[in-house]
C-alpha cells in the first residue's frame, strides 16, 4: 500500500478544489430529451418499419404455380428475429392476433392511425397460389342416323293374304335379314316402301349417304341375286297366293327385285360437271320437283302431264337408261316410256330423247347386256337421229 506523502495530499486537495468549482457550471448546462422506453413491440415496429412500396419480393412462375421467393431481404430476416425475441413482451391480445396470423399464413397490414402513421407489414410464411387450368369439354361427334331400310313401317303379318298361312311373311322376313340382300342394299326396294328413305330425300347429305351405300354394291352380282329372289318369291311355297292376288306389299317387293338393275343405273348416275348424283339433285330441287318424277316410272306411273323437266344431261341419260330397259316388255317402264319421251321432247326439243321403243327382248336377254352399255347405245341412236334430221 502506497504511503500518503505530503505531496500526494496536496495534489488530492487541489483536485477536490477544482471539482467543487466546476459543479455549479455543470448543473447549469441544458438537459437533452430522455431516451425512449420500449414498453411494447409496436414501438419496435414503428422504429424500423419499411414502406410497402419499397419492399420487393421476387416471384417465380412454374407450370401454373406462382411461388413467392423464400429469399427475403436482410432487413426482413432481422425484423423476424427481433420480433420472435420480443414476442414475450407483447400483450395477450397482440400475441393471439400474431399467433392466428402465423397459423393461417396470411399477410396482414397494420391499420393507419388517422392517416398519419406509415404502413407496416406483418410476417407470413411463404405462400403458394395454384392457378387451375381451364377445363375443356371433349367434342363428341354426332352419331349418323341408321340408313333407311325397306318396309320399315311394315310387320311380317302385313305380307299375308287374308286366309293364307305365314309362308309369305316368313319368306320376306328371311329375305330382309339375308346378309347378301343387306350387302346389295337395293334402292329399288326402298323407293316405294320406306318411310325413312322418303325423309332422307329431303336432305342432300342424307340422300347422298344412302346413294353412296347402294352404289358401292356389285351391280352384276346383285342383279343376278335379286333375279333369283323374284323367282323364289312367286313360288307356291312362298308368296304365290299373294302375288296372284296382286297383294300391294308383295307386289312392291316383287317389282323392287325386278327393277333393281334399271334403277341402280339411273340413281347412281353422276353429273360430270358437278360430280353430284343426278338423283340427289333431282329429289332435293325444291324449285322444280318434276325431275324427281322420272324415278317412279319403272313402277308403272307415267310422267305427270304438268311436269316441266329440266333439259339437262341427267334427264337425257336417265331417259336413255329407261329406253334400254323397255326392251323387256314385261317391265312396267315399257308401257309409260313413249309418252314420257314425247313430253320431254316437247320442252327440250324434238330429238332430245328417243321416242320409240327398242326391239322387244325377253327378260333374260335384256339382263344379259349391262344396263349402262344399253343406255350408251340408246343415246348413240338418239344423237344419230338428231344429226340425220
Amino acid at each position: 500500500m502506497s504511503k500518503c506523502t505530503p505531496s500526494r495530499i496536496r495534489t488530492a486537495l487541489s483536485v477536490l478544489a477544482v471539482a467543487a468549482c466546476l459543479m455549479p457550471a455543470v448543473a447549469a448546462l441544458p438537459h437533452g430529451p430522455a431516451l425512449p422506453q420500449i414498453t411494447s413491440i409496436s414501438h419496435l415496429d414503428e422504429a424500423i418499419s419499411v414502406p410497402a412500396a419499397e419492399i420487393q419480393i421476387p416471384i417465380t412462375s412454374y407450370l401454373g404455380r406462382i411461388v413467392v421467393d423464400s429469399k427475403e431481404p436482410e432487413l426482413r430476416r432481422r425484423q423476424d428475429d427481433e420480433d420472435e425475441d420480443e414476442s414475450s413482451t407483447s400483450t395477450s391480445e397482440e400475441d393471439d392476433e400474431r399467433t392466428t396470423s402465423r397459423e393461417n399464413g396470411q399477410r396482414s397490414t397494420r391499420s393507419e392511425d388517422d392517416g398519419e402513421s406509415e404502413p407496416t407489414r406483418s410476417r407470413s410464411p411463404t405462400s403458394v397460389v395454384t392457378i387451375s387450368a381451364p377445363e375443356t369439354t371433349p367434342t363428341i361427334s354426332p352419331t349418323p342416323s341408321p340408313l333407311p331400310q325397306p318396309f320399315d313401317d311394315s310387320i311380317p303379318s302385313d305380307f299375308r293374304l287374308e286366309g293364307e298361312d305365314n309362308s309369305c311373311p316368313s319368306f320376306m322376313t328371311n329375305l330382309l335379314a339375308d346378309p347378301t340382300f343387306q350387302e346389295c342394299y337395293p334402292l329399288s326396294m326402298m323407293l316405294m316402301s320406306s318411310t325413312a328413305f322418303f325423309r332422307a330425300q329431303q336432305n342432300l347429305f342424307s340422300i347422298v349417304r344412302v346413294l353412296d351405300e347402294t352404289c358401292r354394291a356389285d351391280v352384276a352380282y346383285c342383279a343376278n341375286y335379286l333375279g333369283e329372289v323374284a323367282r323364289n318369291l312367286t313360288a307356291e311355297e312362298n308368296c304365290r297366293a299373294e302375288y296372284q292376288a296382286n297383294h300391294s306389299l308383295t307386289m312392291l317387293a316383287y317389282n323392287g327385285t325386278r327393277t333393281y338393275e334399271m334403277l341402280y343405273a339411273a340413281t347412281c348416275l353422276q353429273d360430270p360437271d358437278t360430280d353430284m348424283y343426278c338423283y340427289a339433285s333431282a329429289v332435293t330441287n325444291a324449285t322444280n320437283p318434276s325431275d324427281g318424277r322420272f324415278y317412279f316410272m319403272p313402277f308403272g306411273p307415267g310422267l305427270p302431264g304438268a311436269s316441266t323437266p329440266s333439259c339437262s344431261w341427267c334427264t337425257q341419260r336417265t331417259m336413255a337408261i329407261f329406253h334400254s330397259a323397255s326392251a323387256d316388255r314385261s317391265q312396267a317402264i315399257s308401257a309409260t316410256y313413249v309418252d314420257a319421251a314425247h313430253q320431254v321432247n316437247t320442252i327440250c326439243g324434238p330429238n332430245f330423247v328417243n321416242t320409240t321403243l327398242p326391239s322387244p327382248e325377253s327378260a333374260s336377254s335384256a339382263l344379259a347386256v349391262p344396263m349402262h352399255i344399253m343406255a350408251l347405245f340408246s343415246m348413240g341412236v338418239a344423237v344419230g337421229m338428231h344429226v340425220v334430221l
